[in-house]
């Protein structure tokens, strides 16, 4: 299983990749939106960690773009934000975020969270 973040903290960005690299998973990272697009095209990763606030563009829009590329709309995205009002989390599931989760988080939350959306799909790669 492969995971990508997006997240512009370095140090939330580490801690992320140490978590999940810790619970298997192979981890690609960025830190803005446009290489997030990027790398998710290129890696196509089972999962999406992406930061709200990212210094070139809201995360809101970088999912939205996500879901409407043919190689990225299934993916499932887990939006991360230190935002706690509602508006914040309704836009980000409208967008299409499959799950939104403030910060601070549990490290067991995220990993728990992240490991679940990648089962919630099946695996493209053993189905050819």
């Amino acid at each position: 299983m492969k995971a990508l973040i997006i997240e512009s903290s370095p140090d939330m960005r580490n801690l992320m990749r140490l978590v999940l690299q810790r619970a298997g998973m192979d981890v690609v990272v960025a830190s803005n939106g446009c290489d997030g697009l990027v790398q998710a095209k290129l890696e196509v990763p089972n999962v999406i960690a992406l930061d709200l606030d990212l210094p070139d563009m809201q995360g809101v829009k970088v999912c939205l773009e996500l879901k409407i590329h043919p190689l990225s709309k299934n993916i499932p995205v887990v939006m991360i934000s230190g935002h706690l009002d509602q508006g914040t989390r309704v836009a980000s599931i409208a967008a299409g975020a499959d799950d939104y989760i403030t910060k601070p988080f549990s490290v067991l939350t995220f990993s728990s969270i992240m490991l679940h959306k990648c089962r919630e799909i099946p695996d493209t790669d053993s189905a050819m």
